[in-house]
């Protein structure tokens, strides 16, 4: 099996490309597989940030045909300003009335916001329920995801990223084995919640600075630097965003 690294930026700005609906429609089946088998009905995989965020993705290459094996949504707090919706952990944060967490979210914003700071959130994580079974694959989509989230993240420049891990699935765990730290409010660490939008599942919420990666993060970063390279990347041209934000 020969795994390849997709990048879909922003599906809106490229959906004319028949390229960008077969993979956004493809991501669209991979989420809503993986969530239904996990969650109960009523639980989705997929926002309106959807359509303006980046789709990260771990293809199955089959001779150019590319099957996503695993994904994840990105989102910055610009791209939700711009869209004018809910940066995602204020939304989350405010949905569990969590007032601990809407208290730091908002500080991370507002410092964002004031020192120019690149900001981003980081969800729907899920790999093909049919690859689940086959350990060995799943180790090495994992490692793949987490060599690919350590490039993407330099690459964007981004100066802070967060994400929430379902505790249930053990997500959090591994968030934690990458390096990154649960949010924190005056040097004590903010208590579990339960996330509306998952029925009330017990999650925690994380962030890491752009130097916060630990060792094990940043080699699996290096193994995977020169996948990334040749990652398949969809977005549209400097020219084309600004003629659609004119």
């Amino acid at each position: 099996m020969a795994l390849k690294i997709v990048v879909l930026d922003c599906p809106i700005d490229t959906w004319n490309e028949e390229q960008t609906r077969e993979l956004f429609g493809a991501m669209v089946k991979l989420k809503l597989n993986g969530y239904g088998k996990e969650y109960r009905r009523g639980v989705l995989a997929l926002d309106t940030s959807d359509f303006f965020g980046t789709h990260l993705m771990i293809c199955d290459d089959q001779n150019g045909k590319l099957e996503p094996l695993c994904a994840y949504r990105s989102v910055t707090l610009d791209q939700c300003d711009l869209f004018r919706t809910t940066f995602p952990p204020l939304a989350i944060a405010k949905g569990a009335e969590s007032e601990p967490h809407v208290r730091a979210v908002t500080e991370m914003m507002d410092e964002a916001r004031r020192e120019h700071k690149s900001i981003r959130y980081c969800a729907a994580y899920t790999i093909k329920p049919e690859a689940r079974s086959n350990r060995e694959l799943v180790s090495n989509i994992k490692n793949v995801l987490l060599g690919l989230h350590v490039n993407f993240l330099r690459s964007s420049k981004t100066d802070i990223s967060m994400l929430c891990g379902a505790v249930k699935f053990k997500v959090d765990q591994m968030f934690e084995s990458w390096g990154y730290v649960a949010l924190q409010q005056y040097g004590d660490r903010l208590p579990n919640f339960h996330q509306y939008s998952l029925y009330g599942a017990e999650a925690v919420m994380f962030s890491i600075s752009a130097n916060g990666f630990n060792e094990f993060a940043r080699d699996m970063g290096q193994r995977y630097r020169l996948m990334w390279q040749h990652r398949l990347e969809i977005r549209a041209t400097t020219e084309m965003q600004q003629k659609k934000t004119a």
